[in-house]
């Protein structure tokens, strides 16, 4: 009867520290879990701040202001056409455009279009309008063809440029005497841009025709001006000193935006989550970090003799420092064998919403190992060198 106490006891304690183990294991895979979709988030939200978008978004100051904003639309174009004009002489403005839609802020714009000499049914493209110094504004390269003429010559409504994107829907490989048809209308193509984000990286960028309409057109939304770096808030009192020209101050009060600072309130929702990951990891980790301390602490008061004598015999604290470190060294590692796969299906999913993206690369579940690794070192060296650190006679003595 007290073999069999002894034995229950005894199992009783095995199943106890097993479970132990598990829970230990389960809280740092799930710390791991928390990093890795740290590090990706925090990775992919750097990669689509700092992306080349295809254009200049720095210094660029965006104002919205259409001929349609004014009760007298007849005037509006004479007196909006005044105010660029005199605002452009800043010499701090480098250059203005007036456009239909500017990046990450389109409006949806499309319009059924056959390349020449298509058989096939009409594709749905995008279309954006806009002045002749639009590309020069944001900084867009011209890849092929002359492009729009000076505004001076008008609208040229008979002239599109395209995007690679526009180019590639229509299978050529270049723009030499190509034209489009929409409806019965022939355009001819001037040119080929490099593709650029109208919208944000989450997007593919879509085919988009870019045709010409002069500064004082009423489909115009908005006007960009571009500014020389430092002098940002020189120019948006010296525009704001001139919008009485516009004689519209009460009806439509002076409003503008930096296209930078816009694009950064866009991954707003991105920062947050990764604000939310950060705190949730970081209590995750506090939370294995005690489980796996109250494991050394309970395994360490067991094995005080056993370190006693291995300091009698020679060994150094260093030593029985990472003697006793394997044994949760496996735990970790058992974590991260939960925590890899999970995390790298979950992360890929989550990065799959991005048209352009980063990749779960070995990188981060390595910086994510090797993160948790350090704090475990550190949680259970705490512990191990106390003990270690003790006199072993006297270690000894109180184990007997």
């Amino acid at each position: 009867s007290g073999l069999r106490i002894q034995r229950g006891l005894k199992s009783f304690g095995t199943d106890k520290a097993r479970m132990r183990n598990i829970l230990v294991t389960v809280q740092f895979g799930l710390s791991m879990v928390l990093v890795i979709a740290m590090l990706v988030i925090g990775k992919q939200l750097s990669y689509m701040k700092t992306s080349d978008m295809g254009f200049d978004p720095h210094n660029q100051l965006i104002i919205p202001i259409s001929v349609n904003d004014f009760a007298e639309t007849d005037s509006a174009q004479a007196r909006l056409k005044s105010f660029k004009d005199i605002i452009s002489k800043h010499s701090a403005i480098k250059s203005i455009s007036s456009s239909r839609h500017v990046p990450f802020n389109w409006s949806g714009s499309n319009v059924f279009v056959r390349p020449g000499g298509w058989q096939g049914a009409p594709l749905r493209m995008r279309y954006t309008f806009h002045d002749a110094d639009f590309l020069s504004t944001y900084h867009i390269p011209m890849l092929e063809g002359p492009g729009f003429k000076d505004d001076s010559f008008g609208d040229q409504r008979e002239s599109v440029i395209i995007n690679e994107a526009a180019m590639r829907a229509f299978g050529w490989n270049n723009i030499n005497n190509k034209s489009i048809l929409i409806g019965d209308q022939r355009i001819e193509v001037v040119g080929l841009i490099k593709d650029f984000n109208f919208e944000t990286l989450q997007n593919e960028i879509a085919p988009t025709l870019h045709f010409h309409r002069s500064p004082s057109n009423r489909t115009h939304r908005y006007i960009t001006a571009n500014i020389a770096g430092g002098n940002k808030q020189e120019v948006v009192d010296f525009i704001k000193s001139k919008w009485p020209i516009l004689d519209a101050s009460e009806s439509l009060p002076f409003n503008y935006y930096f296209l930078d600072e816009a694009i950064d309130r866009v991954y707003q929702s991105e920062d947050r989550l990764l604000t939310m990951i950060k705190a949730f990891a970081s209590i995750t980790l506090v939370i294995a970090c005690m489980g796996l301390y109250g494991l050394s602490s309970f395994v360490m008061e067991r094995k005080k003799k056993e370190i006693g004598i291995r300091k009698v015999l020679g060994a150094g604290v260093a030593r029985i420092t990472i003697l006793f470190f394997r044994r949760y060294l496996f735990l970790v590692l058992m974590g991260f064998a939960f925590a890899a796969p999970v995390s790298y299906y979950v992360m890929n999913l989550w990065l799959s919403g991005y048209a352009r993206h980063t990749a779960v690369g070995a990188d981060v579940l390595l910086a994510s190992l090797f993160s948790i690794l350090f704090t475990s070192l550190a949680t259970v060296s705490f512990k191990i060198l106390q003990v270690a650190t003790k006199n072993p006679a006297t270690v000894i003595r109180e184990d007997n």
